[in-house]
């Protein structure tokens, strides 16, 4: 049986990879990204509970330092932690926190009812 956190973000493991993957497939999350994305120009993010993985950022509306930033290096590493902080920050609401390289990262909690099942996230805006 799956763990849920104190705070109720979402099932531990593969269940809250499942409730992520149901909701980049929707239709609607698909809609409200490429709208964003248009009008903000910048690259959004459905991201796991508790993933340190990075967000992807080699979109067309990724910043290129972050992308090569990515590419496995000790900067990797550091956008990890901090990625994966702004994550947990946002359990109740929306968290923005400029990086180490000065560019901000947001992330915004989504509910299915009270319950918290994953952040949208944001990044490289200047």
């Amino acid at each position: 049986m799956a763990a849920r956190s104190e705070r109720g973000r979402g099932a531990a493991g593969g269940a809250a990879e499942e409730v992520v993957a149901r909701l980049r497939g929707a239709e609607i999350s698909g809609q409200f990204k490429a709208a964003f994305e248009l009008i903000a120009d910048v690259e959004l993010g459905l991201a796991v509970p508790g993933n340190r993985e990075l967000a992807p950022r080699d979109g067309p509306h990724g910043d290129a330092f972050c992308a090569r930033s990515a590419a496995g290096s000790a900067t990797a590493e550091r956008c990890r932690a901090w990625q994966g902080a702004t994550r947990e920050a946002a359990d109740r609401q929306t968290r923005t926190r400029p990086c180490f390289a000065g560019l901000g990262e947001s992330a915004v909690p989504v509910r299915v009812g009270e319950k918290v099942v994953a952040p949208f996230e944001v990044g490289q805006v200047g």
